[in-house]
């Protein structure tokens, strides 16, 4: 049997509701924050869809970056968290 994946530009339509790949941080913002930085300029999302089209692992790029000696202590420690290339898969994926 052979799997067929592609790589694509997030869509909203995307159901990333039961996406999991292993890190909260990244989990959470892949579901709740990544259309937000993508609609804004912040980032580019793509993800790697199943042949059934489910999500099953993503990426951003990001063309800039910051330093985190220069935020806050706080918004550093939740910055940390990701990166400028986020991604994760679903655990299903290797390769």
């Amino acid at each position: 049997m052979t799997l067929s994946y592609r790589i694509v530009t997030l869509d909203p339509l995307f159901d990333r509701s039961s996406f999991r790949c292993g890190s909260n941080a990244l989990d959470e913002y892949f579901r709740d924050r990544v259309s937000q930085d993508v609609r804004r300029g912040v980032t580019t999302c793509f993800v790697l869809l199943s042949g059934e089209d489910s999500v099953v692992g993503f990426y951003t790029l990001a063309a800039t970056g910051l330093l985190l000696s220069d935020l806050p202590g706080t918004t550093a420690k939740k910055v940390a968290a990701l990166s400028s290339c986020a991604g994760g898969t679903d655990g299903k994926v290797s390769g």
